[in-house]
């Protein structure tokens, strides 16, 4: 944290690429908390008109990572951005598709 705004007082984001077990990921928050007090921002909802500037963020850090039905509620409440190639299965228990493949199925039907 001492270092990260050294080159620049924009947000940092730090991509998280977890294949920790649930204990260790509900540790992982805890660690990041700690460790990033007072510069994590609050979650982003739906419920924001629109998301906050940069300038708004000067200072911050913003932790990104997959996102998925059994992530640790610890860690999916300082999650700001979600990635990743996961997918996840619908009420039918059919897998749906993340963005990238309806990009894809959208540049194959214009290929057409």
């Amino acid at each position: 944290r001492d270092n990260a705004f050294v080159a620049s007082p924009y947000p940092l984001v730090l991509s998280v690429e977890n294949h920790c077990s649930r204990e260790q990921s509900i540790q992982m928050s805890k660690v990041f908390k700690e460790a990033f007090a007072g510069a994590l921002p609050p979650k982003f909802t739906p419920a924001m008109d629109q998301l906050p500037s940069p300038n708004e963020l000067k200072y911050k850090i913003l932790i990104k990572t997959s996102v998925s039905k059994t992530t640790p509620k610890e860690l999916v409440e300082i999650t700001h951005l979600e990635g990743g190639e996961r997918k996840e299965e619908g009420e039918d228990g059919k897998k749906l598709k993340n963005n990238r493949d309806k990009e894809k199925e959208k540049e194959r039907e214009m290929m057409e």
